[in-house]
């Protein structure tokens, strides 16, 4: 493959990235939904952990754009 094809490709990466934005937002959403159901102890505390992570990756995706 040449540097012309290569040049004249669209960046995926840049059509994948509201994706997952919107996908780690509805995770973090949900998984703050069933940590609200759970009794304090180690599996809330996990999920809590989760919820965390997933807003970390759509402030990380928000940063991008």
């Amino acid at each position: 493959m040449d540097s012309l094809t290569k040049k004249a490709r669209p960046d995926r990466s840049l059509i994948k990235q509201p994706e997952k934005k919107v996908k780690a937002a509805e995770c973090a959403r949900e998984a703050r939904k069933q940590a609200a159901l759970l009794a304090p102890g180690t599996l809330r505390d996990a999920l809590l952990v989760k919820v965390k992570q997933y807003e970390a990756e759509v402030a990380e995706a928000s940063e991008r754009h």
